[in-house]
């Protein structure tokens, strides 16, 4: 992983080259990862305790689609807002 590492109260921080934050390492040993689309949306995380996130945008770079490791599923609409996938089905059409 390359960047910026920066310790910041303790915590060993790597930013990419957009300043974002891609790692922390925490003082009590957590770890949290983060992955980016080009467009720096927030596509994928874990950390060290095996929890994961994943998101999908459209492509106007709304989030339409957000899931875990732990089972939870969201889907939104245009304006973000939450909605069921039966709702996002009628209005985009089926996708997954």
């Amino acid at each position: 992983m390359s960047g910026t590492v920066i310790i910041k109260n303790g915590n060993e921080i790597i930013y990419n080259d957009r300043g974002i934050p891609v790692y922390v390492k925490f003082q009590n040993g957590f770890e949290v990862w983060r992955e980016f689309d080009d467009n720096g949306n927030l596509i994928h995380a874990k950390n060290s305790r095996g929890y994961e996130s994943w998101s999908e945008y459209d492509e106007n770079g709304n989030k339409i689609h957000w899931w875990c490791s732990d089972g939870r599923e969201f889907w939104y609409d245009s304006d973000g807002k939450m909605i069921t996938k039966e709702q996002y089905d009628k209005i985009h059409g089926a996708i997954i």
